[in-house]
C-alpha cells in the first residue's frame, strides 16, 4: 500500500491508556506511512509497552511524559519533524480507535491534481449498543473492538491529512495548522471504535474527565450505560455483519463543513497566498502565535517540550 518513492507519509499519533486497540491501529498505519511516530501520555496500563514491543522498523516510539493534552500538542510535536519530513510530503494524523479503510495515495494523487493541501474523512462510527453491553455483563466475557457491529456514518469533515507546505504554521491553534487553503473532493473512509466495550469505557471516562479538552465528553460518576446507544437515542444505527458488510449508502450526518467552501475560508485563502508571495508570511504568523495564546489562555512556559 506504500506510494511511490518520492512521496512520503509521516504518521502521528498521540496515545493514553488505549492497550486493547494501540498495537492493531499503528500497525495499520505502519502498512502506508514511511514513519509512524507515537507519543505516550503516560500510560497506566500497556500502552507504551506494547508500542515499544512492535516489530516494525518504521514505527518509532518518540517517548511516554506526563502533560495535560491538547491538540495543537500534535502540531507543535510535528513542527519538530517537518524538516525530516520534506516539503510537500504529508502528514496522516490519527487516534488509537482509528483506521482508514482506503488507499491514502488514491486522494493524495487526486488532492494533487486539485492544488489542494489538506484530505478530510468520512467516518463510520462503530458504538456499543446496550444489548451488548448487557449481554457482556452478563456471560462476564472479554470483549474487544473486533466485536463491535453497529455503526452510524458521520461525514465529520474532519481534516487528517494535510501536506507539508512552505505556507503553513504549525503553531497554537487546534487540530490543524494555519495556512491550509483547499480541502481535496476526494474523502477517505475511516472506522472509528471510540466505545468498545464495558472495560474500555470505565477506562476512557476516567482517563478524560479531568481534561478540559474532553469536558463535554466525560463526566466522572455517570452510568456507564449513559455512554451505551439503541435505535430509539439513535435513530439511524446499523448493523454490519459479513454477509451484508459495510452499507455506505445514503449521505452521512454533516458535523463540519468542508475546508474552503465558505467565503471566509476562500477569503483566508487568498491572504495566505498573498502574503506568502510578499515575504510576509512569517512576520504574520509570528504575531498569530501571540494573538493565539492570549485568547487561549496558554501559558508557553508550561507547555511539554518535544
Amino acid at each position: 500500500m506504500k506510494g511511490s518513492d518520492c512521496l512520503q507519509i509521516f504518521g502521528v499519533c498521540f496515545v493514553k491508556n488505549e492497550d486493547d486497540i494501540i498495537a492493531d491501529s499503528v500497525t495499520h498505519a505502519a502498512q502506508f506511512c514511511d514513519k509512524v511516530f507515537v507519543v505516550d501520555n503516560a500510560s497506566t496500563d500497556r500502552t507504551w509497552d506494547m508500542v515499544k514491543g512492535l516489530d516494525l522498523e518504521n514505527v518509532i516510539p518518540v517517548f511516554s511524559k506526563d502533560f495535560v493534552f491538547c491538540d495543537h500538542h500534535r502540531l507543535r510535536f510535528m513542527e519538530t519533524k517537518k524538516e525530516e519530513l520534506g516539503a510537500n510530503n504529508w502528514w496522516y494524523m490519527f487516534d488509537a480507535d482509528e483506521f482508514l479503510i482506503e488507499d491514502p495515495f488514491d486522494a493524495i494523487a487526486v488532492a494533487e491534481e486539485e492544488d489542494a493541501d489538506c484530505i478530510g474523512v468520512e467516518i463510520i462510527n462503530f458504538l456499543l449498543t446496550k444489548d451488548e453491553a448487557r449481554e457482556a455483563k452478563e456471560s462476564g466475557r472479554q470483549e474487544s473492538w473486533r466485536d463491535r457491529k453497529h455503526y452510524v456514518l458521520y461525514a465529520s469533515g474532519t481534516i487528517k491529512l494535510f501536506k507539508n507546505t512552505r505556507y503553513i504554521d504549525y503553531g497554537i491553534y487546534a487540530s490543524v495548522p494555519l495556512g491550509l487553503t483547499k480541502e481535496c473532493s476526494r474523502r477517505l473512509v475511516m472506522k472509528h471504535y471510540p466505545h468498545r466495550s464495558l472495560t474500555q469505557l470505565e477506562k476512557r471516562v476516567y482517563t478524560r474527565y479531568d481534561n478540559p479538552e474532553f469536558e463535554s465528553e466525560c463526566k466522572l460518576g455517570t452510568d456507564l450505560n449513559h455512554y451505551t446507544f439503541d435505535k430509539s437515542t439513535v435513530p439511524h444505527l446499523r448493523r454490519w455483519d459479513e454477509e451484508t458488510g459495510l452499507d455506505l449508502r445514503g449521505s452521512f450526518s454533516v458535523i463540519v463543513p468542508r475546508l474552503g467552501e465558505s467565503r471566509r475560508d476562500r477569503t483566508f485563502s487568498a491572504i495566505i497566498r498573498m502574503l506568502q508571495q510578499l515575504q510576509l508570511l512569517r512576520v504574520f504568523y509570528a504575531l498569530y502565535r501571540r494573538y493565539a495564546a492570549w485568547r487561549q489562555k496558554i501559558d508557553l512556559k508550561n507547555e511539554p517540550k518535544f
